[in-house]
């Protein structure tokens, strides 16, 4: 949902060029790029999931510091599929990606984090032949501003949920008249899946919010 993508995610999967290159695209977004349910993209008709978390993301941030102290507890063994230990769903959905693993810093954590959720995705939907790529985002490469500098007026910050998943990032933020550059998007078809993500952006400080429920393409 960080608005730093907002111009990338439009040009690389809705210019001209990006239509010949991938056809027909949808695009969910939400917190870290966090796993929707794996029988929600099978619904989806999708044949090919490009798995596209990215760097210096705030979400990540959240649940390493959130994972760290506790991970140093207790053993991988604890770690159950059906004991959640944490109510906040993207941290807890983290436990069990990474519970099994070691990492030494926040880098590693990220790349096991991302590199889990794409083997998770594999082996879910290998049975439905869904192909499945991971594709990390490195900010770095992208030009534009860090992302304190980029959220320094803060009140300008505004998260938009829309329903539409093949509408540009531009097109939503337009409908909610927001500004690109600071309008942080979810967009996904599955209204009860957001709200780990809603409560997330509200623990960064964004206090507006709109929701679009798009005609042709309401939410689920």
């Amino acid at each position: 949902m960080d608005p730093r993508l907002n111009e990338y995610l439009d040009k690389k999967y809705y210019s001209e060029e990006a239509k010949k290159l991938y056809g027909e695209v949808e695009i969910w977004r939400n917190a870290s790029g966090r796993l929707p349910p794996a029988e929600e993209l099978i619904l989806s008709g999708a044949k090919r999931i490009i798995l596209s978390p990215h760097t210096d993301c705030k979400a990540k941030e959240h649940m390493y510091k959130t994972l760290i102290e506790d991970l140093k507890k207790f053993h991988a063994e604890s770690i159950k599929e059906d004991e959640h230990k944490y109510e906040d769903e993207i941290v807890d959905q983290a436990l069990h990606l990474v519970g099994v693993h070691s990492f030494a810093t926040r880098e590693e954590f990220d790349d096991l984090v991302n590199s889990e959720e794409a083997t998770f995705l594999k082996e879910k939907l290998a049975k439905n032949q869904i192909e499945v790529k991971l594709d990390v985002i490195d900010i770095s490469k992208l030009n534009i501003l860090k992302h304190d500098e980029s959220h320094a007026i803060e009140d300008n910050r505004r998260l938009v949920i829309s329903s539409a998943t093949n509408s540009k990032s531009s097109e939503i933020a337009s409908k909610a008249k927001a500004d690109l550059k600071s309008c942080y998007i979810i967009q996904g078809p599955y209204l009860k899946d957001l709200n780990p993500d809603i409560n997330l952006a509200i623990s960064l400080g964004i206090k507006r919010m709109n929701i679009i429920n798009e005609e042709g393409h309401p939410f689920k």
